[in-house]
């Protein structure tokens, strides 16, 4: 019995913490201004990022040596 009462007051406490931390916050940001979230807004463009990591990528290539197999890429 012991047990049983154990699991479920583990249950019900991380129900409320879920409630209280994750699910209040996101739910109060629908009356919030647009800004306000639970996540923060990308801080640069995700197009200029996807660039960047090809152009290190590339220049890692090009250090090592890199031959690419497909036929395409040459």
């Amino acid at each position: 019995m012991i047990p049983i009462l154990i699991s479920l007051v583990a249950t019900v406490v991380a129900a409320a913490l879920t409630w209280r931390f994750c699910m209040r916050p996101m739910l109060r940001s629908r009356t919030a201004p647009s800004d306000a979230g639970c996540c923060a807004k990308p801080a640069s463009d995700v197009q200029a990022d996807i660039q960047a990591a090809r152009a290190e990528l590339t220049s890692l290539q090009d250090t090592i040596g890199y031959i690419s197999p497909d036929p395409k890429d040459s």
